[in-house]
C-alpha cells in the first residue's frame, strides 16, 4: 500500500535536538475535545524555518479534513480520534497517526514520520477540488526529518 510522508522538520532554535525525545515524552497531550475546540471550522498552519509547509482545514461539526501543501497540492481525508492519537485516513494512502502535544508552550504534532510545529490556527477555510487532488503524484514521497 502507498504511504504518504509529509515534510516534517524541527526548528532547531525552538527545541534543541539533544533533548528532543525527552521533551516530547514529557509534553502535555492535547485531548481530542481540546483539539476540536481549537480547530473545528479553522485552519492549522505548519511552518518550518519561517516558511509555510502546509495547511490543514477542519470543517465544523465533521471528521473530514483537508490538507494543502505549500505548492497547492491538496488531499481530502477523515480524522479519527483514538486514545492519545489522531489518525488521518487520506484518500489513496495508508492511515497516519500522530500525538498532539504542548511542548514548551508551543503545539507540536508528533508521529512515526516526524514532528511538525503549529505556527498558527486561523479562520481561512478551503476545500480540495477534484482538479487539485488529481494533480498529486501518487508516488510522491517527501523526506522526513531525522
Amino acid at each position: 500500500m502507498k504511504k504518504l510522508i509529509f515534510l516534517l522538520l524541527m526548528v532547531p532554535g525552538i527545541l534543541p535536538a539533544q533533548n528532543l525525545l525527552e521533551r516530547f515524552k514529557n509534553g502535555i497531550n492535547i485531548s481530542a475535545q481540546e483539539w476540536q475546540e481549537m480547530t473545528h471550522g479553522l485552519t492549522v498552519i505548519y511552518e518550518v524555518f519561517g516558511v509555510e509547509q502546509g495547511r490543514e482545514y477542519y470543517p465544523a461539526d465533521s471528521n473530514q479534513v483537508f490538507y494543502r501543501f505549500a505548492n497547492g497540492e491538496c488531499l481530502t481525508g477523515t480524522v479519527i480520534y483514538e486514545p492519545a492519537q489522531f489518525c488521518f485516513d487520506w484518500e489513496g494512502f495508508d492511515r497516519m497517526c500522530f500525538e498532539h502535544k504542548y511542548v514548551d508552550g508551543e503545539i507540536y504534532i508528533v508521529g512515526e514520520i516526524g514532528i511538525a510545529f503549529v505556527s498558527d490556527i486561523i479562520n481561512d477555510p478551503f476545500q480540495c477540488t477534484a482538479g487539485l487532488m488529481s494533480a498529486l503524484d501518487q508516488t510522491l514521497t517527501l523526506a522526513a526529518w531525522q
